[in-house]
């Protein structure tokens, strides 16, 4: 109006209104082009004009990116009540930008029906690698969550075979989603990748997310294994107490990076000057945390190939009684004992011990008398013998 123009405030006031409106503006833009009018218009007037009708022939949409160009066929090409996806059906056919953003895959995705998840959710490059997060959040938002897109390999729903009793009220079926490679693979590659920016908790609560329930434990007790040196206390208490993440599986994870950190030749001895229950011992430390984690076969395993020949060459036998005491069978365990091998295994090194600790009580000599200070008995006691002979 402040410019003189009070008839295109008046069209501006209408736009966006019926068929007829807009046919009476193409009109009139086809009479000033017959008259041969049109280039003696103010070029940004026809521009407006062309617009309000609906005609973007006009050089109208050069330099805007494809938010405005959908925007003018939204609001301005199409009619008010077309559905988006026509519009969006429409803007394709009439462009050829090429650039597509996520907001362009989103309305791709709810304009086409046969559109998975695989044609949008694609890494996006950034800083020269690739970049999850967008994909694998939108991936658990649009199929875990709203359920209304899925990857194309995920395997068909399937019943359990559940059988209700009572025929007359027969239950429902409980549906199990099939496998999707696809949904796993992206989210273990999201998974290395906070894992490689130190998200560790992060890191498992994404793969946490994986269907398959041998593959998700792997996964995260290999993601354990790997981050073992960063498990400090805040990150175990984050790991136990949000993600519920079993503390055994933490110690075993501590327990192997212990046992790889010392990794001596196989038939290699720990030297004799280093104390194999020093609490810095790596074979200890796992050791102690394999007894931690509740599994007994590893730590006998510790204690029977790595700690217990150091034992008997430096004779502490305290030492293989310790390390063995925590195997012994309870009166209600089966023959073969809390852990494999028991009997054969740890329980000789134990029974050396006693026999070595216990035989020097029972054959004095002038070295090595029972007490020291009395003389070895002349007559020997019977009790003594019969015990000699059973360590025998």
């Amino acid at each position: 109006m402040d410019s003189g123009y009070p008839t295109l405030a008046t069209l501006i006031a209408q736009a966006g209104g019926d068929s007829q409106y807009r046919n009476d503006l193409l009109e009139q833009l086809e009479i000033w082009t017959n008259q041969k009018v049109d280039t003696l218009i103010d070029s940004d007037l026809r521009k407006i004009y062309a617009l309000l009708a609906g005609d973007l022939t006009v050089d109208i949409v050069h330099g805007l990116d494809w938010k405005r160009i959908f925007g003018l066929y939204l609001w301005f090409v199409e009619p008010m009540h077309t559905p988006i996806a026509q519009v969006f059906n429409s803007f394709r056919e009439s462009t050829d930008d090429g650039s597509e953003d996520l907001l362009f895959s989103l309305l791709r995705l709810y304009s086409d029906e046969t559109c998975s998840l695989s044609d949008i959710l694609q890494p996006r490059t950034s800083a020269g690698q690739l970049n999850y997060t967008i994909p694998w959040h939108l991936y658990i938002i649009l199929s875990r969550c709203m359920r209304v897109r899925d990857f194309p390999d995920r395997g068909d729903v399937r019943h359990d075979g559940h059988v209700s009793i009572d025929d007359d009220q027969p239950e429902p079926e409980p549906e199990f989603e099939g496998h999707s490679p696809t949904a796993d693979l992206l989210t273990s590659s999201y998974a290395l990748q906070l894992e490689q920016q130190g998200m560790i908790q992060e890191a498992i609560f994404v793969l946490l997310h994986l269907e398959g329930s041998a593959g998700r434990r792997k996964a995260i007790q290999d993601l354990l294994i790997r981050s073992a040196p960063m498990l400090d206390e805040w990150n175990i208490r984050g790991l136990v107490g949000s993600l519920k993440i079993p503390l055994r599986w933490v110690k075993e994870a501590q327990a192997i990076y212990a046992l790889n950190s010392f990794s001596p030749p196989p038939g290699h001895i720990i030297s004799t000057n280093h104390d194999p229950s020093s609490s810095s011992h790596p074979a200890y430390v796992a050791y102690e945390l394999f007894l931690a984690a509740g599994n007994l076969n590893r730590a006998h395993d510790i204690a029977v190939l790595s700690l217990a020949p150091d034992a008997v060459i430096r004779n502490d036998y305290d030492l293989l009684k310790e390390i063995f005491s925590p195997f012994v069978p309870f009166s209600g365990d089966s023959d073969q004992g809390r852990v494999e091998g028991w009997y054969v295994r740890g329980k000789a090194f134990l029974d050396y011990a006693d026999t070595m600790t216990r035989i020097p009580t029972l054959i004095p000599s002038e070295t090595n008398p029972v007490v020291e200070g009395l003389e070895p008995d002349a007559v020997p006691d019977a009790m003594r013998a019969k015990e000699l002979d059973d360590l025998r």
